[in-house]
């Protein structure tokens, strides 16, 4: 069972996996969810960068 599946059997709200650090700061600003779980290695971005963006989006 991987994570997503776990919180939802707890009965939280998982909007989905997302491909890009770019299409994850989309769907951040759109949703501006409490908890953003990414990669380190992906694409366009590392996993730090996007932190960095997200908690910028998040704090606005």
């Amino acid at each position: 069972m991987d994570i997503q599946s776990h919180l939802k059997q707890f009965g939280y709200f998982v909007c989905g996996k997302v491909s890009s650090g770019v299409l994850a700061i989309e769907k951040t600003e759109q949703l501006e969810p409490d908890l953003v779980i990414n990669d380190v290695i992906m694409p366009e971005m590392n996993g730090r960068e996007l932190a960095a963006i997200v908690r910028k989006v998040l704090d606005t």
